[in-house]
């Protein structure tokens, strides 16, 4: 980079200095109140507990007042953070959530000890070696799966795809967590996606567009839909890639004075580029497409982003705990933020104007498209139907299925009828809570029940078929299935992706949504 008067990472790891404090500093007479609480808790309270606890209670209260995403890290937990930022960490190879009270594998890393194995999507942790890991958090699986001191680990899992219960001998590795994907192309189009900013991502990004531009390709269609962002000088760097002309990146302002991070001309500073984005796109990832939009150099399509725009440092304590504190804010080279609290109203509409071209560009504490399009707008009482852990099940189960089916209504109608489908109707509910008390045992009435049931439950079915099976297709591409994102029936399920080829392909189009010339009216729809 031509100029970087910032050298703060979003994840930087400070050690903190020693204060001297005075009798009359207020600071001291917080410790002593604090001191007095902590006595008397110890004292009279009935279920006081031990000291250890008080002290990171204590701790963790502080921080919950501080902001939305400040947080205090347990010694293993902070291990954890940290990780995630190298790129590279040892252990199995699998990333697990939690669905209620059960954990599963949500994705197997491509050559890890879990692929080897034969872990699969979808499994069940039951038990690591003989620790029951079912009804625990996801924080405590976590732990065990690094802490057990053994060198191969036996994982029991229950697999819905054949309701078999299997154990599974993994060793631990040193695991490569990949950030970019080439997903495939058409002409001279490239479908690529960044899943999140590590110290990799940026020589990743690099190597990917100069194999691709060999090859033949010359407009990109970047997906950063669900990035959360990571390391500010990762997606800094991949955003430098491709600036049109010298100039600043992002800008942090907050508790220490004004920092700023340029770059110099990116080796892809006039390549056609549009970038996907939605409300999973956060932090990092706004950085990127909020410093592109304004340069007039890509166009974004997709929904407004998460409005994650602050910079937060890591500070290691004594017992190896840390905090995560929220220090800057960032700010666009057009001078947007992109914060929108979690609890407040949303911050009033702004507008800015484009550096190069000079067209208006939303400011309202998020990165708004240029063009709106989605594949996952469902109506909110679909939301568990749709994104929770029937679809997730329900895809588990195809895996076993060669070759897969087709993505198409037919497959929405399999899984409507299957037993993973939680639908609940609004309408007949409301019939339900409306209807006077009589009518509960009156046989018409329930089969005015039944038929509005059946009758609302087609019409979801059918409208929410696409976001359905996107949502199948994504779970699939993380089972390692190798899925042609870019062909049918697959690419009808993404309007947003239908939308940047189509742009892509009418360079004309492309060219006046950049200057301006037919852009839309701004919108902070999202």
């Amino acid at each position: 980079m031509k100029k970087r008067t910032l050298y703060t990472l979003l994840i930087a790891f400070t050690l903190v200095g020693c204060t001297i404090v005075v009798a009359n500093d207020p600071r001291y007479n917080a410790l002593k109140l604090f001191a007095n609480a902590h006595r008397e808790i110890r004292e009279h309270g009935l279920f006081a507990t031990d000291s250890e606890a008080l002290k990171y209670g204590a701790i963790a209260g502080m921080v919950s007042v501080l902001d939305d995403y400040s947080t205090w890290h347990d010694a293993r937990s902070d291990s954890l953070v940290r990780r995630s930022a190298r790129g590279h960490y040892g252990g199995f190879g699998i990333e697990i959530v939690n669905f209620g009270d059960t954990t599963m594998i949500w994705q197997v890393f491509p050559n890890s000890p879990a692929k080897t194995a034969g872990l699969m999507l979808g499994d069940r942790l039951l038990f690591a070696d003989t620790v029951n890991l079912q009804s625990l958090t996801l924080d405590s699986v976590h732990r065990v799966l690094m802490t057990l001191p053994l060198e191969e680990v036996p994982l029991k899992i229950y697999r819905p795809s054949d309701q078999g219960v299997y154990t599974y001998n993994c060793n631990r590795a040193e695991i490569d967590v990949s950030t970019v994907t080439v997903w495939g192309r058409i002409d001279d189009i490239s479908y690529l996606s960044i899943g999140s900013f590590n110290r990799r991502t940026t020589d990743a990004l690099e190597r990917a567009l100069d194999s691709l531009t060999k090859n033949g390709v010359n407009k990109f269609i970047i997906d950063l839909r669900g990035n959360p962002g990571g390391l500010l000088n990762a997606a800094a760097d991949c955003a430098e890639l491709f600036l049109p002309r010298a100039g600043l990146i992002v800008s942090v302002k907050g508790v220490y004075p004004t920092d700023e991070i340029k770059g110099d001309v990116g080796p892809y500073p006039t390549e056609p580029l549009v970038f996907l984005v939605d409300g999973g796109s956060a932090s990092g990832s706004e950085l990127m497409v909020g410093c592109l939009q304004d340069w007039d150099r890509a166009v974004l399509v997709g929904t407004a982003t998460f409005g994650k725009g602050f910079v937060q440092n890591i500070y290691p304590l004594r017992d190896q705990s840390s905090l995560r504190l929220t220090i800057g804010q960032y700010h666009t080279p057009s001078g947007r933020t992109f914060y929108r609290p979690e609890t407040a109203r949303s911050p009033d509409t702004i507008l800015y104007t484009s550096l190069v071209y000079g067209r208006t560009i939303v400011g309202a504490g998020q990165i708004f498209p240029d063009l709106s399009s989605s594949a996952r707008d469902c109506p909110g009482h679909l939301s568990r139907t749709i994104y929770g852990e029937g679809p997730f099940d329900f895809t588990a189960e195809l895996l076993g299925q060669v070759p897969l089916p087709r993505l198409d209504e037919t497959l929405t109608e399999q899984y409507w009828n299957s037993r993973h489908c939680k639908y609940s109707g609004v309408i007949p509910a409301r019939m339900r809570e409306l209807a006077p008390a009589h009518l509960a045992s009156d046989p018409t009435w329930q089969k005015m029940l039944d038929v509005a049931e059946k009758a609302e439950s087609d019409f979801d079915r059918r409208n929410s078929s696409n976001c359905f099976l996107y949502v199948v297709s994504r779970h699939l591409v993380r089972a390692g299935k190798k899925l042609q994102l870019l062909e049918e029936p697959v690419l009808s399920t993404d309007p947003a992706l239908v939308e940047a080829l189509r742009i892509l392909q009418d360079l004309d189009a492309y060219q006046n949504i950049i200057t301006g010339r037919s852009a839309p009216e701004p919108s902070i729809e999202s």
